[in-house]
């Protein structure tokens, strides 16, 4: 009788904790992906294209705010060093996550938020667009990939810099 009190109460107790373990994971999950998130946009700023690559899936897929679709890592990351990074003007894009949900199955996360691109003017002043930003992650291999991200322009920094 003593040994089935031990157990139910053994029951009892890794139930809850069970509970725990398994909230505590997507919530670690979230942290890394905002961590890389930002790790990734320091990258950027900094115009270094071969640290963008360990962010990346091989995979990856880009539609920037202006309608524009990269296809691959490889193409993504020699977009930025032809433009941004080569770019005098260019100080950053921002990428700020509001949200980041983990998938049931922990493979999975989606990122939103909102983005901003700062370019510096001759005149010395700061104008850039802005907007929303989804971004789809895969972990691999223990490791948080960027897999897909969408750019929603909703200010731009001047009308003739605004698509039609």
């Amino acid at each position: 009788m003593k040994r089935a009190v031990e157990r139910i109460g053994s029951a009892l107790l890794a139930g809850p904790l069970l509970l725990l373990l398994t909230a505590a994971a997507p919530a670690e999950d979230a942290a890394q992906v905002r961590e890389r998130r930002l790790a990734y946009g320091a990258a950027i700023s900094a115009r270094q294209a071969e640290a963008m690559r360990g962010f990346l899936a091989a995979d990856m897929v880009q539609l920037s705010s202006n309608g524009q679709m990269q296809a691959g890592r490889d193409t993504v990351v020699a977009s930025y060093a032809a433009a941004e990074f080569v770019d005098p003007s260019f100080i950053a894009y921002e990428r700020i996550p509001d949200t980041v949900d983990i998938s049931a199955n922990g493979r999975f996360a989606v990122e939103r938020g909102h983005w901003r691109g700062r370019f510096r003017q001759p005149d010395g002043s700061i104008t850039g667009n802005s907007g929303l930003y989804q971004a789809g992650w895969i972990k691999r291999d223990g490791v948080w990939l960027i897999r897909t991200e969408s750019y929603v322009r909703l200010t731009c920094a001047s009308e003739s810099d605004c698509p039609r």
